[in-house]
């Protein structure tokens, strides 16, 4: 048995969620992105799946939790430049046309995201959701607030800090 089965064989997959229910289907697809066959190598990162809904969801689905996703394997992929939830978020923001589509990945990278990475995992999402720059007479939508509240609970600052609070009604 190949490294990568064995690797998966290791978790526990029945006693994790992912965005759309149980987990137990995930070792399959990560196989199938990992193996020979470069249909299902490419899978959900490739750009050619960019307007395949399912392959976003898949993106989704492994950000809400990206620990979840760093413990997949124990090293790189072949052609995977960075942390595999960070090449995730490329991709997923890369396609991404609304915030509230996308709204449980962004929650879940504040959550794993740092000042090393945060122009990978975060930045494009904070461009998404606020692509003009708000200003203090501007009124949030709630995947919005949302977005905006899990940043600064978790010490990320898109904005200047009284704005933000502002911006939030605090």
């Amino acid at each position: 048995m190949d490294p990568l089965s064995l690797a998966l064989l290791r978790v526990d997959w029945n006693s994790l969620d992912h965005a759309y229910g149980p987990a137990a289907d995930a070792p399959g697809r990560l196989l199938a992105l990992a193996g020979d066959d470069p249909e299902g190598r490419s899978g959900a990162v490739a750009r050619q799946f960019s307007g395949d809904e399912r392959a976003t969801r898949e993106l989704v689905s492994a950000l809400e939790v990206p620990q979840n996703a760093d413990r997949w394997f124990t090293g790189h992929l072949p052609g995977q430049d960075g942390w595999l939830h960070s090449d995730l978020a490329e991709a997923l923001a890369a396609r991404a046309s609304d915030l509230e589509a996308v709204l449980p990945a962004t929650l879940g990278l504040t959550t794993a995201s740092n000042s090393f990475i945060y122009d990978r995992d975060l930045a494009p999402f904070v461009r998404l959701a606020f692509p003009q720059a708000p200003t203090e007479r501007t009124v949030l939508a709630p995947a919005q607030q949302a977005f905006l509240n899990a940043l600064l609970a978790n010490g990320h600052q898109p904005f200047d800090e009284a704005l933000c609070l502002l911006l939030l009604g605090k």
